[in-house]
């Protein structure tokens, strides 16, 4: 027997279990804060969510960043360039540009070179580490 969307009645209550948990979950004070990328649960046992980032350096001066955010894809995409100044400040560069990027549903990928000296004022995907970090930090909530 089809139920909604023409989804079988044993989905659609598999979907409202989901979204029931998902929903008590986050009243359950489990809250996902900026930090490394980790696996956050459900409610239901072996089920769970990724929140954060997760970095790979492609050389001395490139990285592939990726942010999760499950609930917000523009948080996600503002996370992930957020990542790219921390990392370009924490390895003595100035500036980054970025080379590519990617929002899919929930993950945002940034692929970053760093470099040293002011940002060309010319080019729209060249960004200001120090200037990011300086204005982004109050509205972040960090992990411990």
């Amino acid at each position: 027997m089809k139920g909604i969307f023409g989804i079988g009645l044993k989905s659609v209550r598999v979907i409202i279990l989901l979204c029931s948990a998902l929903a008590m979950s986050s009243c359950a004070g489990t809250t996902p804060k900026y930090g490394p990328n980790r696996s956050y649960p459900v409610g239901i046992e072996g089920y769970s969510y990724t929140y954060g980032y997760f970095d790979v350096p492609l050389d001395s001066n490139s990285y592939v960043i990726t942010f999760s955010d499950p609930f917000s894809t523009d948080e996600a995409n503002r996370l992930a360039e957020y990542r790219a100044a921390e990392l370009t400040n924490q390895h003595g560069f100035d500036y980054f540009i970025l080379n590519k990027s990617r929002v899919d549903e929930s993950t945002a990928t940034k692929i970053i070179r760093m470099y040293k000296g002011a940002a060309p004022s010319g080019n729209p995907l060249a960004y200001n580490a120090k200037a990011i970090l300086k204005v982004m930090p109050q509205t972040i909530e960090r992990s411990n």
